[in-house]
């Protein structure tokens, strides 16, 4: 089932989104991550534990972040070892990705054939379903030194074109913005918040509520936001 919680402000946000992911784990009790960025730098921390059963409060206190992605997981593709916890990152050209993701991709021999064909490696010890969307998105965005907008969308399309099965995805580009997008039946709920000038993407409305922003509305398919300097588009 998986849950996953998305913060932008231009502030620290780093609790509230801690805060946002701790009422989600029951949607996932089998690991748990965070994605941040500190000093325009992705960093990432992730635990293969409940969330409430492990103080995090020491590295919680060290990080100062405006935007931060949140996971909590429930396998159900691949293994089951801190490698498949999320957020996932990937280090590239031009672009650095961190990863979150809801839903099930079904591995077809279309995908498999399109990665082959391109030449794009998944690594061997990394068993979700969820690094196909991660290293797609990675290859492309990495073929353009100026990214944009229309850039993205044509990227998404594409997406959208070979990956079947379900999936909400929260992507933060590292030195460009944040991405959020659905598969195109919209399978699965994600919704938005807002709260003093700060955003908050999440599975759940009680994730939103908790930590007392006010819902804006459900995220639809065919809906691409992409949130940069705390404002954002809808394409």
């Amino acid at each position: 089932m998986c849950g996953i919680t998305a913060l932008i402000s231009n502030k620290n946000i780093i609790y509230d989104l801690y805060e946002s992911l701790y009422h989600l784990q029951h949607r996932g009790q089998d690991g748990f991550g965070i994605s941040y960025l500190n000093n325009n730098k992705l960093n990432i921390i992730k635990y293969k534990n409940l969330l409430s059963t492990i103080n995090i409060n020491d590295k919680l206190s060290e990080i100062n972040t405006n935007i931060a992605l949140g996971h909590v997981r429930y396998p159900t593709i691949g293994n089951n070892t801190i490698n498949e916890c999320q957020p996932f990152l990937k280090e590239d050209l031009y672009y650095n990705i961190s990863l979150i993701h809801n839903g099930q991709i079904w591995i077809t021999d279309k995908l498999i054939n399109y990665f082959k064909l391109n030449n794009i490696i998944i690594p061997k010890n990394i068993t979700s379903d969820s690094i196909y969307l991660l290293y797609f998105l990675s290859y492309h965005i990495n073929k353009h030194k100026v990214l944009n907008n229309f850039k993205i969308q044509e990227i998404i399309n594409e997406l959208y074109d070979l990956f079947e099965g379900s999936y909400n995805c929260i992507c933060n580009i590292e030195n460009y913005g944040l991405i959020c997008f659905k598969d195109p039946y919209s399978i699965r709920p994600l919704i938005l918040g807002f709260k003093n000038n700060s955003y908050i993407i999440s599975s759940e409305s009680v994730s939103i509520t908790s930590i007392n922003y006010e819902i804006i509305n459900d995220i639809y398919n065919n809906e691409l936001y992409i949130f940069k300097d705390n404002k954002y588009d809808i394409l």
